[in-house]
């Protein structure tokens, strides 16, 4: 490849704007598209549980991370790749020397390696949650946990207790406001209509009304549970 001569780094000073404005394209198409892509897994997978009533999906910022790191991480690697696709590759590449030159520093070396410890972890955590979610139906729970390949399924029968609470007891004893649904199921395990969720202002009586009249069970009401359980 040839050096950059005076030429080139004039016409590169001017055409920088032009590639900053291709990366915040780019940039802004990946966030997007990955944070669309990312919804659509977690409801698809949801959408499979037969007899679904109700279903309740995450937190819709759980889905925000991956497209926001992977967009700083990866835009001029992807805006590169693109114009060496489709444009020049030795003047794409003579501008990525050129560029490095300027910052002081090879960029592109650095934001590989920040994509490699930001951005694929992130991405690889963000892929585990995707099976997660909960569908009430006539005959029970199918609950999808963090990294689980496949949900689980419990019956009402299954259930032995609902509580009702407040909110969720802190360390140093004060309540932090989080209304909920819990379910205390016979093996031992909880559910929370709280978890993984917007935080909602109040519980959702329909849906209490429809998991009351399907277990049959009395509802208790508590302020928190204790910091810990």
């Amino acid at each position: 490849m040839r050096r950059v001569n005076e030429s080139d780094a004039s016409r590169f000073s001017q055409l920088q704007w032009v590639v900053a404005g291709s990366m915040v394209a780019v940039g802004v198409t990946f966030g997007f598209a990955s944070y669309a892509l990312l919804v659509w897994a977690n409801r698809a997978l949801a959408s499979r549980d037969a007899g679904s009533v109700i279903q309740l999906l995450p937190d819709h910022w759980i889905w925000f991370f991956f497209p926001f790191f992977g967009a700083l991480c990866l835009t001029w690697e992807m805006t590169l790749r693109l114009w060496i696709l489709f444009g020049d590759v030795s003047q794409a590449r003579l501008y990525e020397s050129w560029s490095n030159a300027k910052t002081g520093f090879n960029a592109t070396r650095v934001l590989r390696l920040m994509a490699l410890v930001i951005a694929a972890p992130i991405g690889f955590l963000t892929l585990l949650a995707v099976p997660i979610h909960t569908s009430v139906g006539a005959k029970g729970l199918t609950i999808g946990h963090f990294g689980a390949t496949s949900p689980r399924f419990y019956s009402y029968s299954d259930v032995r207790e609902i509580t009702v609470t407040k909110g969720s007891r802190l360390r140093d004893g004060s309540l932090q406001r989080r209304p909920a649904i819990v379910l205390e199921f016979a093996d031992g395990t909880r559910w929370s209509s709280a978890d993984n969720r917007d935080p909602q202002g109040s519980i959702e009586q329909s849906l209490l009304s429809f998991l009351q009249s399907h277990t049959g069970l009395p509802i208790s009401y508590i302020d928190a549970f204790p910091f810990g359980t």
